[in-house]
C-alpha cells in the first residue's frame, strides 16, 4: 500500500485501525468479526514492517509511538480507554 501510494504521488499515508463506536453501550466480543486481527504473529510482522518503512524514510504519517500503540491495540482491544482514538 504505502509503495503503490507513493507511486501516484501522495504525500504520505496515514494507517487507521477498526476501532469501536464510542457513541453507544456495546457487546464484548465487538471486535470478534472478519475485520479484527486476531493472529498476533501477523499483527507483529504487520506493524514490525510499518515501523521499518518509517525508519527508511518512508511517507507514513504516524510516529513509531503511535504504531506501538496499534500493536497494543490489536492485542488488548477491550482496553481502550473510553475515548481514546
Amino acid at each position: 500500500m504505502v509503495d503503490f501510494l507513493e507511486s501516484i504521488g501522495a504525500e504520505t499515508t496515514i494507517f487507521q485501525p477498526i476501532q469501536p463506536i464510542f457513541a453507544r453501550q456495546l457487546e464484548n466480543n465487538w471486535h470478534m468479526g472478519k475485520l479484527f486481527p486476531v493472529d498476533f504473529k501477523k499483527i507483529d510482522r504487520g506493524i514490525d514492517t510499518l515501523l521499518k518503512l518509517k525508519r527508511e524514510g518512508r511517507r507514513i504519517y504516524q510516529t513509531e509511538e503511535q504504531f506501538e500503540d496499534m500493536r497494543y491495540y490489536f492485542k488488548n482491544p477491550l482496553k481502550v480507554r473510553e475515548g481514546q482514538c
